[in-house]
């Protein structure tokens, strides 16, 4: 940490942990009060009762750096909306159908499936050795 570091931890320790944060009545920021339970379900009931959106000046902001803050969230998930929506124009292909054409392709060229029957036959004809067995216990597992 350096200097710059140290002064802000020395500046709020100062400010906030202090004796006085646990009196009965004490708030932090209007409607920001410290819990007065001391039962763990007690803190908790009172984090849930804290308003879901805080107030701009808790963080010492205006209204004005509050709806820029807004403004830039609202953008950022519009953006990423945007970006998986289909790409392109009636006349070419989105990336969808592009990848399914080129699954097809692959598919296509993928060789058929050994008949079982057969595959038992010519294993058997093999004979039980280790490797063979290790064989056929493979060719099990891709049918599956």
């Amino acid at each position: 940490a350096d200097e710059w570091d140290r002064r802000l931890l020395h500046a709020y320790s100062q400010l906030w942990l202090t004796p006085r944060v646990v009196d009965a009545g004490f708030e932090f920021h209007p409607g920001y009060g410290s819990s007065e339970s001391g039962e763990v379900e007690g803190h908790r009931r009172h984090i849930e009762g804290l308003p879901h959106r805080d107030d701009p000046a808790l963080l010492g902001l205006t209204a004005g750096a509050d709806r820029s803050l807004r403004t830039a969230e609202a953008h950022g998930v519009l953006t990423a909306v945007l970006s998986v929506e289909p790409k392109g124009d009636s006349h070419e292909a989105t990336r969808e159908e592009a990848d399914l054409e080129q699954v097809r392709a692959l598919r296509a060229t993928l060789p058929t499936a050994p008949d079982p029957g057969a595959v038992r036959l010519a294993m058997k004809a093999l004979g039980a050795r280790p490797l063979h067995v290790a064989l056929r216990q493979e060719i099990e597992q891709m049918r599956r």
